[in-house]
């Protein structure tokens, strides 16, 4: 069997790009993806930084010249 999957691209200019991905090595299923995850509580989905929190260190609002480029 194959362990991965590849592909190639070629772009309008000629250049080629070839991508290799390697396939699923568990069963399907076996994984539990909120496994030692506490419940949430429902309440708290509305907070904003929920999500972020512990992988950005909270939430910071967006300002509109940090988001949009002009010129």
């Amino acid at each position: 069997g194959s362990d991965s999957i590849m592909w190639t691209i070629k772009f309008r200019n000629g250049t080629l790009k070839r991508f290799k991905f390697p396939i699923r090595t568990t069963a399907e299923g076996s994984i539990d993806p909120f496994g030692g995850k506490p419940m949430p509580k429902m309440a708290d989905l509305t907070l904003p930084g929920v999500f972020t929190q512990e992988v950005m260190g909270g939430y910071r609002p967006g300002k509109p010249e940090e988001l949009i480029r002009r010129g």
